[in-house]
């Protein structure tokens, strides 16, 4: 079983990122979905020494991360952006076109401050929503999926503070 740590818009506050990582320990994968205004090595730092990581670029980042990532973790193809290219915001036709022309079964992305988890011909979106709650109705919240032999076994949104 593989775990993934998902955040999306700190937009450069990380006051509760040392707790949120102590809480999930033990995962495999911190999967940052852009908007974070810091360096890697800032995030780096909080989290445990060889830590798989990923960070992607959003609309308000200006570091030389890539803006999508396609992987493949415990047999599922997972699917990864900030969502602005994707015009997440106006809906999610464009980013389940992407998602369906790779064979994505995990979707994560972004940008849009709402936290929101659905399912789709076979596809799990995941929106971590707004780490620090700026601008958004589900208030500061990230996002965990666990998989497990090519499955998506949780996804799940969580509140920053417990």
């Amino acid at each position: 079983m593989k775990k993934i740590l998902i955040i999306s818009d700190n937009h450069g506050y990380t006051h509760q990122l040392r707790d949120v990582i102590e809480r999930e320990m033990p995962f495999d994968l911190f999967l940052h979905l852009g908007d974070g205004e810091r360096s890697k090595s800032d995030y780096e730092r909080m989290l445990p020494p060889l830590m798989a990581s990923l960070y992607l670029k959003g609309n308000n980042d200006f570091l030389p991360f890539k803006p999508v990532a396609r992987f493949e973790l415990e047999g599922v193809e997972v699917l990864a952006a900030h969502g602005h290219k994707y015009a997440v915001k106006q809906g999610l036709s464009i980013l389940e076109h992407e998602a369906r022309k790779q064979g994505a079964g995990l979707v994560c992305y972004g940008h849009t401050h709402r936290a929101e988890i659905h399912e789709t011909d076979g596809m799990t979106f995941v929106n971590p929503g707004s780490f620090t709650g700026f601008y958004s109705p589900t208030g500061s919240t990230y996002a965990v999926v666990e998989l497990e032999a090519g499955k998506i076994v949780c996804s799940e949104i969580k509140k920053t503070e417990s």
